[in-house]
Parts: C-alpha cells; structure tokens; sequence
C-alpha cells in the first residue's frame, strides 16, 4: 500500500511542534511555519470537526492576532487562508 505524502508530512511536522502554555509572550518567538501550522490544526478543530475547549479558542485567536501582527492577511472562510499582505 503506498503512503499517503501528505500524512507522512503532517507526522514529521507533529514531532517539531511544540505546544506552548497559552502565554501570548510565547507566540513572538514561535517560528511563523509553527504558527501556520498550529493555527491550521486549531481552525479544522474548532469550525470542521467541531471537537474544542475553551483554550483552544484563546489559542486559535491569539495566533490568529501575532500573525496579523506579522503583516499577513487571514482568511477565514470553510478553509483557512493565510497570505502576506
């Protein structure tokens, strides 16, 4: 059976990730890779499966805020876009 690229990568992008403690000071030294990403996994958990806390909410917004902060343009629609401005 061949392996789906995609979830390969996912899984390689998961170890690198590192879940910080909701300190919005945190989100300034977090690489913008890391912040796309987690902003991705927050987005599909609380508006596609639906399955969130209350933190999830706090997190998803305060990385949603940084990377305006960092000039790009977000996008929330069925799915999330994230362009610079």
């Amino acid at each position: 059976m061949k392996k789906n690229p995609e979830k390969g990568e996912r899984e390689k992008n998961m170890k690198k990730i590192k879940y910080w403690s909701l300190k919005r000071s945190d989100l300034k030294r977090e690489s913008l890779k890391n912040l796309k990403i987690r902003a991705l996994e927050l987005h599909t958990a609380i508006y596609v499966a639906e399955c969130f806390g209350c933190s999830d909410l706090v997190e998803y917004d305060w990385i949603i805020e940084e990377l305006e902060r960092r000039g790009y343009d977000i996008n929330e629609t069925s799915k999330l876009a994230i362009t610079k401005i």
